[in-house]
């Protein structure tokens, strides 16, 4: 049985999942051996490390050095048939003897893939010196979109995959007749926004608050219906609002699970720089795996998520109040709905990806 070793920084409950796990978890024609950064424990009490003590972020980086070190010294000796590293081995920088003996794995005819879905050296996870490296070190290389593949140098731009992040934990749940039903009866008296993401993201929805509160008390006198807004994350959106309903839920991929199902429409705001040009519209892409319509800032790969049948784009802060209106309409809404989970079903595949991962292994199971 061949043997695939994993580099990831988090565990199950992280946005990892669904770039890494919900794939290798299914292939059980395999060894799989999950390498991450940090312990349970030690993750479970210390992080997020940023927020700690220096003497806390010194040990932690011993924890990460060791674990990491002694993962990659156990592939040297027992060398597995393919290692895949999502985004990287450790953050930052890269000691090197970590290069040194993922080379010597390299040479010894291990198949290295490496995986990414955000613009890292831009958030610092790696230097561009390290980039290269992976760069010419991977076999293969997996990106959300075509930005990301622009960052890889065109002499290795050759081993780029497209493989968009999407989710596979949900839509069955579309397939639910009773689903829409529930969600256009409550459509007549509320709309549910919901917005899933993680607290360093927050800043993107503050910024667009005021406009929905402002909304929220259109709406209001419009046709009487009220203006929610469900956000699952790991931290709370603390901000006062006059008449827009704020619902914190703790993110946990149950929660976010039944947030989507019980709203109506996913948003996604973001400011337009270079980051967000490489993110993946992930939250998109989840809401629509749900059959919800969507309102996103048209940045990035957004555009390609949205398309004008199953949601609106919207370009500055004071678009968003129409969007809200123009996607709430429950002739629209119906549309728009069936429509999300068809673009999903054509586009972010669960299945298309599984057996993408499966043929880029089985490109070398002879060698």
């Amino acid at each position: 049985m061949k043997k695939i070793s994993i580099y990831i920084k988090g565990n199950r409950q992280s946005t990892a999942y669904y770039r890494i796990y919900q794939y290798f978890d299914n292939m059980n024609e395999y060894v799989r051996i999950y390498h991450t950064m940090m312990s349970d424990s030690f993750h479970d009490r210390y992080m997020p490390i940023s927020r700690q003590p220096i003497y806390i972020k010194v040990a932690a980086y011993v924890h990460i050095y060791i674990r990491m070190f002694m993962a990659l010294l156990s592939d040297c000796i027992r060398k597995p048939d393919y290692i895949v590293i999502h985004k990287r081995v450790i953050s930052r920088f890269m000691p090197k003897v970590f290069n040194m003996m993922l080379r010597y794995v390299h040479r010894h005819g291990v198949k290295i893939m490496w995986d990414f879905d955000d613009h890292i050296v831009a958030n610092h996870e790696v230097t561009q010196r390290q980039f290269d490296i992976y760069s010419e070190l991977a076999h293969i290389i997996t990106v959300t979109h075509d930005y990301l593949c622009d960052l890889v140098k065109k002499e290795y731009r050759h081993k780029v995959v497209i493989l968009p992040t999407t989710d596979g934990d949900m839509y069955s749940l579309f397939r639910d007749k009773d689903i829409n039903s529930s969600r256009l009866q409550k459509l007549s008296e509320e709309v549910s926004l919901v917005w899933v993401g993680t607290s360093v993201n927050l800043d993107y929805l503050k910024g667009i608050v005021g406009i929905l509160d402002k909304t929220a008390l259109d709406m209001k006198a419009k046709d009487g219906r009220k203006l929610s807004l469900r956000v699952v994350c790991d931290k709370p959106l603390e901000v006062k609002t006059k008449t827009l309903e704020i619902v914190n839920i703790k993110w946990s991929r149950s929660g976010a699970i039944a947030a989507m199902r019980d709203s109506q429409i996913g948003i996604m705001p973001l400011v337009d720089d270079v980051f967000t040009k490489g993110k993946g519209g992930f939250k998109l892409v989840q809401y629509i795996s749900i059959g919800l319509p969507c309102i996103g800032s048209n940045v990035g790969f957004n555009s390609k998520v949205i398309t004008s049948d199953c949601g609106v784009l919207v370009s500055s802060v004071d678009d968003w109040e129409d969007a809200v209106f123009n996607v709430s309409d429950k002739q629209r809404w119906l549309e728009y709905s069936n429509n999300a989970f068809r673009h999903w079903n054509e586009q972010f595949s669960y299945e298309r990806n599984l057996a993408t991962w499966r043929g880029l292994l089985e490109i070398y199971s002879g060698e």
